[in-house]
């Protein structure tokens, strides 16, 4: 009795075990196709199977995310969920005007920004997410893109900077620039298509969490939210 037990416990962590594999080593795969001229994309992923987001742009924005036959369209949810957020704040007002608000989102924001630069967390981030985006980059590029500006030598750093990208010349995408033209403009098409693992994302996630400077970026940031909300407490 015992054995049996034993072994169908061994057959269900087998199975999970088999299931995590699956689940992060499966390919995530996606595809853009833009038509530039039309001012439209379509950007999918499909992952497992069963599991499919759509982001579109055709005059306005849809993103619809479908899991087996359950389908969700999140802009339509994120706006009935903010309405029912405002009817809420309108009960319950937290006392601040409008311009209060709007002070505390900036004073926030250039907070934020000023630990970015104190901690130089733009350099501790690079090296895992170059890592991460050359992983993810698209296996898959083609089209004909045309541009060019009013001022050529512009059109020709642009031009430069494109042509030492391997994304771009090793692929089958045709960038035309335009030295000549009176307007600033960017036409054409482009389909490309790749995949990623969720592995990739942990990996990445890992390797974020392993740069000192996040870390000290994210405890600098949770020690000033703790020290205003104590001295929003005293002045209140």
């Amino acid at each position: 009795m015992s054995s049996a037990v034993g072994m169908i416990i061994s057959i269900i962590l087998l199975i999970i075990v088999v299931l995590v594999i699956l689940v992060l080593f499966l390919p995530i795969k996606y595809g853009l196709d833009a038509d530039i001229d039309g001012k439209k994309v379509f950007f999918k992923i499909k992952y497992l199977g069963f599991i499919r987001f759509c982001l579109s742009y055709d005059e306005e924005i849809e993103a619809i995310l479908k899991i087996f036959f359950f389908k969700l369209d999140i802009f339509k949810f994120l706006q009935k969920s903010r309405s029912k957020s405002k009817k809420k704040k309108e009960e319950k007002p937290d006392g601040r005007s409008r311009p209060q608000k709007i002070r505390d989102g900036l004073a926030t924001a250039k907070r934020v920004l000023g630990t970015i630069g104190e901690y130089s967390l733009i350099e501790a981030v690079m090296p895992p997410v170059k890592k991460f985006l050359f992983k993810c980059r698209p296996r898959k590029i083609k089209g004909q893109v045309g541009f060019g500006f009013k001022d050529p030598s512009t059109t020709g750093y642009v031009t430069g900077a494109i042509a030492v990208l391997p994304i771009v010349y090793q692929t089958d995408l045709a960038v035309t620039p335009d030295f000549e033209t009176d307007e600033t403009y960017v036409k054409g098409n482009l389909h490309a298509a790749g995949h990623m693992r969720l592995m990739a994302v942990i990996i990445l996630a890992v390797g974020l969490i392993g740069q000192k400077g996040v870390r000290v970026f994210i405890g600098a940031i949770r020690h000033r939210d703790k020290k205003n909300s104590k001295t929003a407490v005293v002045s209140g």
